[in-house]
């Protein structure tokens, strides 16, 4: 998400979802984030950079915060 003046009210550049299933602890949640989230900010970051994507203005009625 890009910054602005709000909280967390800035333009989406991308996003991944994962499954957390009911009976996960924040244990296996961080570690799935540990192993999914470098690689995703990497590609992330050179699509973007290459303009491959492009940014999403967030709709404040769907919004929540962080």
């Amino acid at each position: 998400m890009k910054m602005d003046a709000g909280m967390d009210t800035g333009n989406i550049i991308d996003q991944i979802k994962f499954e957390i299933l009911f009976n996960r602890t924040y244990i296996d949640v961080t570690k799935k984030m540990e192993d999914i989230g470098p690689k995703f900010f990497n590609d992330t970051l050179r699509k973007y950079g290459k303009k491959i994507i492009g940014e999403t203005v967030q709709q404040e009625n769907a919004a929540s915060l962080c």
